[in-house]
């Protein structure tokens, strides 16, 4: 009897659901601090939020984010790669994340800019997954809340009167400290001088001003607008000090006047550029510059001093001054 082979073709269904391709997003460090302005404070006070991503069984791709919250991309804050994420990249612009294939986690920085607004601390962001690859599911979100420490400097008169004509000098002086005076500042400021009043001292005519630390020097000052007659000094460093004077330097123009005044405005500067614009303002200050002679002068002679004046210490006005932009 003869045996007859039988083919059975058996097919294996292999049951199993591979596992899922996820990507989620969560906070790692929801604090961040604003950079110090005007003030020199510990490194580790200035630190940035974090979000972390964790990836399952990722086989490479781009991860779409959005924004949101009180906080504004790109004054208040930016985004970007911590260093230990290298192998990933991301672009600012199209807010994409791209991830290699492979990867387990990756580290977004929440990096706050600096701008001297002490009145925006407590703005927050919350980065959310936008669109994720094809198969993938994502979700999550991350807060980082952005504070801002309180940074302030200040200006008064110290004193706050001179005297035009002086035998023994009593210097006046614009004195610009912090408002925490344990800290040492940094950056620069300038000075804008409102000679609008009709007692007000007319720089270049009436005084110089004179920047005392790191050392003297006489500070220019340009007429930026002849019709308010607003004058504007360039820009000086206050690094490294907790205390920089501003010296008032009368002009002895031998000419009996009426107390004149110097009122001054306290502004920031950026960096290694003119005063402009404006980035913050400290306050006002006001010295007086007061024009003393004897009484029999002033009988003698009631428009000008007398050839009996010690006329001493007299000195170019114009180019000691330092005035630019003509008097008015």
């Amino acid at each position: 009897m003869q045996s007859k082979s039988t083919n059975v073709s058996v097919n294996i269904v292999d049951d199993v659901t591979p596992p899922p391709t996820t990507v989620t997003l969560a906070t790692s460090d929801g604090n961040a601090t604003e950079p110090h302005s005007v003030y020199y404070l510990p490194a580790p006070t200035e630190d940035n939020g974090e979000a972390t991503f964790t990836f399952a069984n990722w086989a490479g791709g781009n991860v779409g984010l959005s924004l949101s919250g009180n906080a504004t991309y790109g004054s208040d804050y930016v985004l970007a790669l911590a260093d230990e994420s290298y192998e990933s990249s991301f672009d600012p612009t199209s807010l994409v994340l791209y991830v290699p294939a492979g990867a387990t986690s990756v580290k977004l920085l929440v990096k706050p800019l600096g701008d001297l607004i002490e009145t925006d601390s407590g703005e927050n962001v919350t980065i959310s997954i936008a669109s994720v690859p094809t198969g993938v599911t994502g979700g999550g979100t991350a807060t980082v809340t952005i504070t801002d420490e309180l940074e302030a400097i200040k200006i008064d008169a110290n004193p706050s009167e001179t005297l035009e004509y002086r035998v023994d000098p009593i210097y006046a002086d614009f004195r610009i400290t912090p408002v925490d005076n344990s800290v040492q500042m940094k950056g620069l400021v300038y000075l804008d001088i409102d000679a609008s009043a009709t007692d007000s001292a007319i720089p270049g005519i009436d005084y110089a001003l004179e920047v005392q630390y790191p050392y003297p020097y006489l500070l220019p000052i340009t007429l930026v607008n002849p019709a308010a007659k607003l004058y504007r000094t360039t820009s000086f460093s206050i690094d490294d000090l907790n205390r920089q004077l501003v010296r008032v330097l009368p002009v002895d123009d031998k000419v009996l006047e009426q107390d004149e005044k110097i009122k001054v405005t306290l502004r920031s500067a950026p960096r290694y550029t003119q005063p402009t614009p404006d980035l913050g303002t400290f306050g006002d200050a006001t010295i007086t510059i007061i024009d003393k002679y004897l009484d029999s002068e002033k009988m003698a002679d009631p428009g000008a001093c007398s050839c009996s004046c010690n006329c001493a210490g007299d000195f170019s006005i114009g180019s000691a001054a330092g005035v630019s932009g003509g008097q008015t």
